[in-house]
């Protein structure tokens, strides 16, 4: 475990934990540091930090690195570490606090452009109910003037039918738009 000591003082690590409780309702101090959540996580591998050491950082209140780390961007919301955990916590929940705190609180991400590419793909929810790939990577490519990133790729996938040309839209798009403008999504989706 790569776990750095904070040279803070309990008052203070304990503010960073209450505030990502307070935003995902979660307890965090039901975990157990046993692991299960990240055992069973199918992403694991591409994150710098397991989901069980963003938990031990949050309750150390290392608010920057958890902020700051590609785990909170790259969590799949699969919820497999919840059905595992033997504390139920919603490690999801816990994830998507960080990135709402990270983006209101403008922490740098620590990979480029993956901000951006979660903006996008909020702002097609919000707009479709959800987000279309084809239109997605299309944007992504655009905005960061790598045009034809993965377009054998994307090729071959339109071509077995796995990716749409036209985005399909979802019934009752209003209900979808009014949870985001109940979120208070302001400043982070894209215009």
């Amino acid at each position: 475990m790569r776990i750095f000591l904070s040279n803070r003082t309990g008052s203070i690590q304990r503010e960073f934990q209450h505030e990502i409780e307070e935003k995902s309702k979660q307890n965090l101090d039901r975990c157990l540091g046993c692991g299960a959540c990240t055992g069973g996580c199918p992403n694991v591998d591409f994150f710098d930090y397991s989901p069980r050491e963003i938990i031990a950082m949050i309750k150390l209140g290392d608010k920057k690195k958890v902020l700051e780390s590609e785990t909170i961007w790259y969590c799949l919301g699969c919820y497999l570490c919840e059905e595992r955990c033997p504390g139920r916590i919603s490690i999801p929940r816990v994830m998507d606090s960080c990135r709402e705190m990270s983006l209101v609180e403008g922490y740098e991400a620590a990979r480029e452009n993956i901000v951006l590419f979660h903006k996008l793909f909020l702002t097609q929810v919000a707009r479709y109910g959800r987000s279309p790939e084809t239109l997605l990577a299309l944007l992504f490519n655009f905005k960061t003037k790598d045009y034809l990133r993965d377009a054998d790729l994307g090729r071959r996938m339109f071509l077995k039918g796995k990716m749409k040309l036209f985005p399909e839209r979802v019934r009752n798009r209003e209900e979808i738009r009014s949870l985001f403008k109940e979120a208070d999504f302001r400043g982070v989706l894209l215009k």
